[in-house]
């Protein structure tokens, strides 16, 4: 150690023999290929982000934030940073080395930057696609923002693109602010809804509804590896290092039969969505498996009897409260007429012809012969069953947590407009409801449905997905273009055909290459990205 009067002065660090996580990925995108049914096993990467929030566990504990968590301030040691691919990387490394580990790296913006994160000129410092919406919006730096920018992170190991992104970076930061982002298992069906869910909350808006802690992540990361036996997470990290081709290849294949394991456990538990979530996730590995679609098929019918039980619970319910009330008004009735003069039981008679008005609320076959038609009249007092919409009297009322993607605006049976975003919760009446949608900058068709609010404790949940509207390629300055467009995350072809070229959008941003021949000119490849409802323009001067 120098003594710090010492004219010549040094900082020790550590050397990283490894290329940067950004530079690996782009090796491993090369090895596997387009054909690849996914670039990191869900479980792979998990195991990545492990290592990620080990090292945030560290700094948090010391009272330091990073807040520039990317896969470029990430370096995997153990291997050759000039390697060409990640296979050929793991042979020219020292077998007697440890595993890789991810070295999280540049803590120098933790250091360095002021609150607001920004320089003289204004510019944000660092990629907005990984800020937390605080940390643009406000400053407001907690260590909550580095768990937000490694669900950024986790995001893009999953599916092989980030969940925000756009044209240019107030595009991007526009989106991070309003949590304008696809589910990764809509991305890559192959991710689960049990790790998409964990993703989701690392991505909250809300910084209150993400986790708490990164041991809280980390636990529940370290949970879902074990229910899909991945019990040494570091170890095959190492394997699918080695070689990822032949590991990615044969992954489905594992992962398969512990998923319809516990699909079955999940459904014999009643817990009907954990067990689609796995059913889902092992079709998208194998969608003609005979027994994952027998499983499904039951789980289709269990889940079809049990909508019907509940909504038939509530009317057995009420009409045993109809019965029940009958039975003692009627003994009620029987008793005063045995106790009291006759005259007392006629003073002020209902007319019978009430009775008939309502048929439905007067089950006369549990009334005796013997009762006074007075008595008969009291039963028509007894509310009828609520069935009706929201105009209902006196109706009870359910909270709704309503859904819509792409986020927009939506109001229900007319009244003021909510902002669909962070799944608004509204006290709505059993019975049936209109709402009605308006998407974001112009990227949806408008969209009205009726809903039904069911009887029920608890939250009811409804999700509305809005059609979204295809992009327009164009052509300036040559006649009889030819246009086609290949999707970048797989090189599948979106759409090819003369401009203007309609090209069909499955999510809110999709990078892709635009290819343009014309007669006369040489062709033209653009790489952009895509939204819907989006018109686009390729020039030939």
């Amino acid at each position: 150690m120098p003594d710090i009067d010492d004219e010549e002065r040094f900082l020790v660090a550590e050397l990283v023999d490894g290329p940067s996580l950004r530079k690996y990925l782009q090796n491993l995108r090369a090895e596997l290929g387009h054909d690849s049914p996914a670039l990191f096993p869900p479980e792979m990467a998990a195991a990545l982000v492990l290592q990620i929030l080990s090292a945030l566990a560290r700094a948090h504990h010391e009272g330091i934030v990073h807040r520039d968590v990317k896969p470029e301030n990430i370096l995997i040691a153990g291997l050759k940073a000039d390697a060409d691919s990640p296979r050929t990387s793991q042979r020219q490394s020292d077998p007697s080395r440890p595993a890789p580990v991810a070295k999280l790296t540049d803590f120098g913006i933790a250091k360095i930057l002021d609150a607001q994160s920004m320089t003289s000129t204004g510019q944000i410092l660092g990629s907005p696609a990984h800020m937390a919406p605080e940390q643009i919006e406000s400053g407001d730096i907690t260590p909550k923002v580095d768990i937000f920018a490694t669900g950024v992170l986790f995001y893009e190991l999953l599916t092989g693109q980030l969940p925000f992104d756009g044209k240019n970076p107030a595009q991007v930061i526009r989106r991070v602010l309003e949590g304008d982002f696809s589910p990764a298992e809509r991305v890559a069906p192959t991710v689960g809804g049990r790790w998409s869910a964990i993703v989701a909350s690392m991505l909250a808006r809300d910084p209150e509804r993400r986790p708490g802690t990164v041991d809280e992540v980390e636990a529940a990361i370290r949970a879902e590896l074990d229910a899909m036996g991945v019990k040494e997470p570091d170890r095959e990290l190492l394997d699918f290092v080695h070689d990822p081709r032949a590991i990615a290849g044969k992954w489905g294949e594992r992962m398969k039969p512990i998923l319809l394991q516990r699909a079955i456990a999940a459904r014999e538990r009643g817990d009907i969505v954990g067990s689609a979530h796995d059913l889902n996730r092992a079709l998208a590995y194998d969608p003609t498996d005979p027994k994952l679609v027998r499983a499904v098929t039951t789980l289709r019918t269990r889940e079809r009897r049990m909508r019907g039980l509940r909504r038939a619970i509530p009317i057995a319910a009420a009409a045993l409260l109809v019965s029940g009330g009958t039975f003692g008004v009627v003994r009620w009735s029987q008793s005063r007429a045995h106790t009291a003069p006759s005259a007392s039981v006629s003073v002020a008679p209902v007319p019978t012809k009430s009775v008939s008005a309502e048929p439905s609320t007067a089950p006369s076959a549990r009334v005796d012969a013997g009762v006074p038609s007075a008595s008969v009249a009291i039963l028509t007092t007894v509310p009828p069953i609520v069935t009706g919409g929201p105009a209902d009297a006196g109706a009870s009322k359910r909270r709704v947590r309503i859904s819509v993607f792409p986020p927009g605006t939506y109001s229900v049976d007319g009244g003021a407009p909510h902002d669909s975003f962070g799944d608004p919760v509204q006290e709505l009446s059993m019975g049936e409801h209109t709402i009605s949608i308006t998407g974001r900058s112009g990227c949806c068709e408008p969209f009205t449905q009726k809903f039904r609010v069911e009887a029920g404790e608890g939250e009811q949940s409804q999700t509305f997905k809005l059609a979204l509207k295809p992009a327009r390629i164009n052509v300036i300055g040559a006649e009889g273009a030819k246009v086609t467009v290949v999707r970048q995350s797989d090189g599948v072809q979106l759409a090819t055909g003369p401009a203007p070229l309609s090209v069909v959008l499955t999510d809110t941003q999709v990078p892709v290459t635009i290819t343009v021949e014309a007669s006369g000119f040489p062709t033209k490849s653009e790489t952009v990205t895509l939204v819907p409802g989006d018109a686009r323009a390729v020039r030939f001067d």
